[in-house]
């Protein structure tokens, strides 16, 4: 890999992100980071290849600003993420219509290379058939999913031999500066806040540090063949094993079984809270009430992808993790 290699990032301020410009530099890229923010500023000082970019990275007047550069890949990652109460234009405004301004500046400023992270979801919250596969029919069944899956399609129109593009989708990702799902189980099972279901579920996570080595891997990687890969941990974890090992690492005891509730419990909650539109909490019970698994051989295989264990890293990482 050439050690002078520019690799333009967009929401590099953000978990994944933040994660990603570390590993990068550490390889010696140069790396445009664009985010809307400027605490990573401080954080990176020390890499003289550290070039932060502020604003809105679809904003014409930004990109412009960096037409005269000589840049070999793009990694978008900037998006609205998650189900949230924005409005559905919102969604399309950023993460489609952003997604396409990228692609255009990209293809206009004879970019080689086009890394977009998409996510697990566009083949729905709790797939189909498990383990999925990248090539499963997609079912986006919300706002952020729908979005993504229409980007994934502007991504794939714009694949040619002089803007190769590739598409990842990771799975819920956990490490250092994270604040969704895993720091939230976390602070509930230290307060003895989390219910889950009695029966077994199996849930399927990815360590940030795995995902940003192999986006790193990918951008160097000579030519991209415009498929689409999933990225997970190498193996699915049982949900109550993963309880139990949390409340170890917080208390020193597995957690209390009064705290598994049957199955109907969450049924019944989720139809209740469709009713009164409360669309995230209903996302957050479907993910702890039902297994969501992935197949990524595939990703292994093509990309040299290197899973990780999740509960050795995750072990690891604990006191990192944001959970107080």
């Amino acid at each position: 890999m050439k050690q002078t290699q520019k690799i333009l990032v967009t929401g590099s301020s953000g978990f994944i992100g933040s994660n990603l410009i570390g590993e990068l530099l550490q390889k010696g890229y140069t790396v445009y980071a664009i985010s809307r923010e400027k605490q990573n500023a401080k954080l990176f000082a020390a890499f003289s290849e550290y070039r932060p970019v502020t604003g809105r990275f679809y904003d014409p007047a930004l990109l412009n600003n960096l037409k005269d550069e000589t840049i070999d890949a793009v990694i978008h990652l900037a998006a609205i993420r998650g189900e949230s109460p924005r409005p559905t234009s919102e969604y399309q405004q950023v993460n489609v219509a952003g997604t396409e301004a990228m692609l255009q500046f990209a293809r206009k400023n004879n970019i080689p290379k086009f890394i977009f992270v998409s996510t697990v979801g566009v083949l729905g919250t709790i797939p189909k058939r498990q383990p999925a596969k990248a090539d499963a029919p997609p079912n986006p069944d919300n706002k952020y999913h729908r979005s993504k899956w229409q980007a994934e399609q502007l991504v794939r129109r714009y694949h040619s031999r002089e803007l190769q593009t590739l598409i990842l989708r990771p799975t819920i990702t956990y490490g250092p500066g994270d604040n969704g799902f895993i720091p939230k189980m976390i602070r509930m099972i230290k307060n003895k806040r989390f219910f889950y279901p009695a029966k077994p579920v199996n849930i399927h996570l990815l360590s940030v540090r795995a995902l940003s080595v192999l986006l790193a891997r990918v951008a160097a990687m000579k030519s991209l063949n415009g498929e689409t890969y999933l990225v997970a941990d190498r193996s699915p974890v049982p949900l109550r094993v993963l309880v139990d090992f949390i409340s170890q690492q917080c208390s020193g005891k597995n957690y209390p079984a009064v705290f598994r509730w049957p199955d109907f419990t969450f049924q019944l909650g989720q139809k209740m809270l469709t009713l009164v539109g409360n669309h995230q909490l209903v996302t957050s019970l479907r993910l702890i009430s039902a297994d969501w698994t992935y197949d990524i051989s595939e990703t292994i295989r093509q990309l040299d992808y290197r899973p990780l264990d999740t509960l050795s890293e995750m072990h690891e990482i604990f006191d990192q993790l944001d959970c107080l």
